[in-house]
């Protein structure tokens, strides 16, 4: 393994500075409704940017994890489920559905 004093190797992908500094407008919408999950508290991309997004994709929901880690669905059996009846049978949470665990 290649160590590098950037960081993991991983990180090597994103290594230079972020071109934006704010969400964007949506060149055009999503067909389908979106889920769109999101931390409470990450450092990095604004709980209210998910909210944003939501705005622009029509009959899209926010699942709320609170908490301020990126590997939600590795650790949050809630995420993980909303995320699976999502993607198996394209059924969305509840609007307002919080993840706690």
């Amino acid at each position: 393994m290649v160590r590098s004093r950037a960081g993991p190797p991983w990180r090597a992908a994103w290594a230079g500075p972020c071109p934006r500094t704010g969400p964007t407008r949506l060149r055009r919408a999503a067909r389908a409704p979106a889920l769109i999950i999101q931390s409470t508290h990450q450092s990095s991309t604004a709980y209210t940017w998910a909210l944003g997004l939501s705005r622009q994709l029509p009959g899209s929901v926010v699942l709320t994890r609170d908490g301020d880690d990126y590997s939600m669905f590795l650790f949050s059996a809630c995420v993980q489920n909303a995320m699976n009846d999502y993607l198996i049978d394209r059924e969305l949470p509840a609007r307002g559905t919080i993840c706690t665990d």
